[in-house]
């Protein structure tokens, strides 16, 4: 007897048929999340030019140490659930719920440590004040407009030269062959 899986399917890059509220190992594939990222484009499309999620991963990485994969993949879930605006998200709380479980499941697939590290956590949050100051219309100071809970003030100055660096977007071929790159790279040896 075939078990039903909870919720709908929908067809990914790879061919295969993916349920992203019941999610299995096996059904994750690089791939498949190296291609949708790169063609994702980050703050749902509000940015002077196309910048996508993948290329926010690939410099999110470059930021975290020992712990450069799960840089890499800290927004994995999006290649299936999309990239939700933080303002949206909030008012979603069904859409973390399957965002924590698809996360967990991409994690464990490819052996990384979950819940993030502090460290991808703080390099997530100087890459927004970057991308603010970079591919974004405004100029939003995160530091000193508004409280920031993973950010402290000598946090910022010890990053200042990395938020401040200019952002070069990619196209998506670019980031796609980069971030698999960077993927074989960081998981070697895991």
């Amino acid at each position: 007897m075939i078990k039903e899986r909870n919720g709908y399917w929908m067809e990914v890059y790879s061919g295969i048929r993916f349920y992203p509220f019941d999610p299995k190992e096996e059904e994750i594939d690089i791939i498949d999340i190296a291609h949708a990222l790169s063609n994702l484009c980050r703050f749902s499309g509000h940015t002077k030019k196309f910048y996508s999620v993948g290329q926010h991963c690939i410099l999110v990485s470059e930021l975290c140490g020992e712990y450069k994969l799960e840089g890499l993949m800290h927004d994995a879930s999006e290649a299936y659930l999309s990239d939700v605006p933080r303002p949206v998200k909030m008012m979603l709380p069904q859409y973390k719920v399957c965002e924590t479980t698809l996360m967990k499941t991409i994690f464990k697939r490819f052996k990384l440590h979950y819940p993030f590290p502090v460290v991808v956590r703080l390099a997530d949050e100087i890459m927004l004040e970057r991308e603010h100051r970079n591919v974004l219309n405004f100029n939003l100071n995160w530091a000193t407009s508004e409280p920031n809970s993973w950010i402290k003030d000598d946090q910022f100055k010890k990053w200042e030269k990395v938020y401040n660096k200019e952002i070069i977007t990619k196209t998506p071929p670019e980031i796609e062959k980069r971030f698999l790159e960077l993927f074989k790279e960081y998981s070697n040896g895991r």
